[in-house]
Formats: structure tokens, C-alpha cells, sequence
């Protein structure tokens, strides 16, 4: 019989765990308030969720559930008004995100996330509009590859050297661009967020991933949804400065296929995230 994760059960795990690690055993955990609400993301990924029996499940202690709306620039997900509607109906505070396709045009598609919203009627006490940036574009990762080639092979860069051709620097240029507009794009989709709901999105990624290519251009201007999922992460500054934290892609919910997502929020942040 396999072991079933519960949701507050492994919050508890974690915390315990990042309290009592011995190499960071000096480090007291100053982002850890003690009151902290839980909750669950997934997508059409887990199937159709038996909410019944979800719903009885109090024992996960589960406050939150927030759902993937939009994908691919141009898709909404299957599961998404189903899911959204059956636990809204069940008191739990709900939402859904634009998971962002970097290839496509950003206004379109943070567009047609909106009109998609609008369909449920996304309003009053539900999550802000949350934006999931996970993704660099494939012409910034090509290039980004070509650069790492061309350092590891030596000879090739004295044969490029020899004919004053400097292929990395011209990369490496065209790299930069190609992040400025990266981060162009987001902005756009952020501010057309803004413009609609009156308030600030909700900006989702994984530490490793904001730190390298979000932080330097967004810091803290945006709630944050970070995905930490080790001790050492609990304690980054911007763990500690972010508004959702999610903590783990191995919860075990009874209802639901497979695993999903678990979170959590300050007490003291959650009012401040929802749409008036």
C-alpha cells in the first residue's frame, strides 16, 4: 500500500525538516510566520477531479485551490471552468493562471486569458490574475546553446579568432536583445493585467528561474508566486519577500489523479491578494 503525502502533513514536514537541518541550524527562519493557509494548483493534467470526495477531505486543510486557464498562448485549459466552478461552490477562494508562451505574441494572448475570465466571472474574493513564466523563447535558448558550444570548443574559436570573425560577442549581444524583449513582452502582458483588474497580477516562477531572468528587471514591484521547493530556498530573500509560496509538486489530494501542487500563504498576505 502506498504512502499517501497529505497536504498539511508534508507542510509540517517541511518546516520541521528546514528548522532541524543542522547546516543551517544558526539561520532562524525569519519569513516563517506561524499562521499559514494551504492550498492546491493543478490542470487538465490530473483528469477530471472528483470534488465530492475532495470535499469531504477536510483533513488536508486545504483553503485555496488555484487552476491552470490558459495555455500555450492560444488554448484554455480543459478542466479549468469545471475545477473553478465546483470549488468555488465549495467555499474554497479560487483562481487561475496564464501560463505564458514566450513564442507567441504576448498581448494576444494575455487578451484571450482575459475574455476566458470574463466567461467565469472572475471577480470579488478570488485570487488576482496570476501570470506563470516558466519559459525563455526558442530563438534566446539557441542561442544562449551556441554561445555555451563555442566556449567549450577551443579550436573553434581560435579558427574564428584567425579570421577576426567574433562570433561570441555578436551572440552575446544578440542574447542581451533578446532578453530585453523578453522582458519587454512580459511587461506588456503585466501592464495589460493591470489595466483590466485595476490591480497588480500575480507573478508566478521558480526561484532558480526568477532569480537568473525576472529579478533584476521586476524585484518585488509584483506579488509573488515562488515554487521553493528545498529547505535552503525557504530562507532566500525572495522566498521570504514572495506572497505564495509553493512548496511542493509531490501532494497526494484524494479526489485527484496522480500528484499535485501544494502552497501556502502568510495569513497576514491573503486578503491583500484577492480582487475586491
Amino acid at each position: 500500500m502506498k504512502k499517501i503525502i497529505t497536504l498539511f502533513s508534508l507542510f509540517i514536514l517541511v518546516l520541521t525538516a528546514c528548522k532541524n537541518n543542522k547546516p543551517n541550524s544558526k539561520k532562524k527562519m525569519k519569513g516563517e510566520p506561524i499562521c499559514k493557509y494551504l492550498g492546491i494548483d493543478f490542470s487538465h493534467h490530473q483528469g477530471d477531479a472528483n470534488w465530492k470526495t475532495i470535499d469531504t477531505q477536510t483533513k488536508h486543510r486545504a483553503s485555496f485551490f488555484i487552476f491552470r486557464a490558459w495555455r500555450q498562448g492560444d488554448r484554455k485549459d480543459t478542466s479549468f471552468q469545471r475545477n473553478f466552478a465546483e470549488a468555488k461552490k465549495r467555499g474554497f477562494i479560487v483562481g487561475g493562471y496564464q501560463f505564458y508562451d514566450p513564442n507567441k505574441d504576448p498581448a494576444t494572448q494575455t487578451s484571450n486569458y482575459i475574455v476566458f475570465m470574463d466567461s467565469i466571472k472572475l471577480g470579488k474574493g478570488d485570487f488576482r490574475p496570476i501570470f506563470d513564466v516558466e519559459l525563455l523563447s526558442d530563438t534566446l535558448l539557441k542561442v544562449m546553446g551556441t554561445i555555451t558550444t563555442l566556449k567549450k570548443d577551443t579550436a573553434q574559436l581560435r579558427i574564428l579568432k584567425m579570421i577576426r570573425v567574433d562570433t561570441v560577442d555578436i551572440l552575446a549581444n544578440l542574447r542581451d536583445t533578446l532578453r530585453k524583449q523578453f522582458v519587454k513582452n512580459i511587461k506588456t502582458c503585466l501592464s495589460i493585467l493591470e489595466a483590466k483588474y485595476g490591480v497588480k497580477p500575480i507573478l508566478y516562477a521558480n526561484l532558480n528561474f526568477f532569480k537568473e531572468n525576472l529579478l533584476e528587471s521586476f524585484g518585488f514591484d509584483y506579488p509573488l508566486w515562488i515554487a521553493a521547493y528545498d529547505c535552503d530556498r525557504r530562507s532566500d530573500s525572495v522566498v521570504i519577500n514572495s506572497s505564495i509560496v509553493q512548496f511542493s509538486d509531490k501532494i497526494k489530494l484524494p479526489g485527484v489523479k496522480g500528484t499535485v501542487d501544494g502552497n501556502d500563504i502568510d495569513c497576514n498576505k491573503l486578503e491583500g491578494l484577492l480582487l475586491k
